[in-house]
């Protein structure tokens, strides 16, 4: 089972790098796939209902894209996951293969449009992105378990700043971490594949652990 000493542990402090999240970005600062962006949050768009107090989007490099949290309801509170069985991505590729920005090296060793992946991609796809089926799983936990997580989440939020050196590469995966905060205001922080030993790394195995438990039922400890 996830225990709180765990949840807790993800606060010591650490000499690791991508101990903070940064930032998130918006169109004041010209995000970059603004586009695909929002197609996977209109995708996981139930990630942003009213009874979310805490989610995280996953931007998996060669996996499909998720959403991840907490819910409190009369019921009590639960964990969710939501994926689509395919990454959105696919929405996003497919137009710059038929542009020809992605290109492939023929036998000549030119480099020419990718007819044929071009074809595969549009036959895994349907036309509509929310027409893509969906893995989903919600778990009921405690209330003590729930509010730590809530607060992991946070005090990870409230440390939220611009790291003075590039955390980002080609592979990986990105982390968006947001939270209802007082006042019913969401803050939000992002990271790109942190050290496991950092704190934001312990907030992934965190995320990892309760990802786990909602699709397989399965309760698991992992020391952080």
């Amino acid at each position: 089972m996830l225990i709180r000493i765990l949840l807790i542990a993800c606060l010591v402090p650490c000499a690791y790098a991508s101990e903070t999240l940064e930032p998130e970005d918006s169109q004041f600062s010209r995000e970059l796939l603004g586009g695909y962006t929002h197609l996977v949050l209109s995708y996981l768009s139930s990630a942003y209902e009213d009874d979310v107090k805490v989610r995280l989007i996953g931007f998996p490099s060669f996996s499909p894209e998720y959403s991840l949290g907490i819910r409190e309801s009369e019921g009590g509170f639960s964990i969710f996951y939501e994926s689509p069985k395919i990454q959105l991505w696919g929405y996003q590729i497919m137009p710059m293969m038929e542009q020809g920005s992605v290109q492939v090296m023929n036998d000549d060793g030119e480099f020419v449009k990718d007819e044929e992946g071009l074809k595969e991609l549009e036959s895994q796809y349907p036309k509509k992105p929310l027409d893509i089926p969906r893995v989903s799983c919600n778990v009921k936990i405690d209330k003590a378990l729930a509010n730590d997580i809530v607060f992991v989440w946070q005090e990870m939020l409230y440390e939220t700043k611009y790291s003075r050196e590039s955390n980002m590469g080609l592979d990986g995966e990105t982390y968006h971490f947001s939270a209802k905060m007082w006042g019913n205001v969401n803050y939000a922080g992002k990271v790109w594949s942190p050290p496991s030993e950092s704190k934001t790394g312990k907030l992934v195995s965190i995320s990892e652990l309760m990802a786990e438990y909602c699709l397989n039922k399965k309760r698991k400890t992992k020391k952080l």
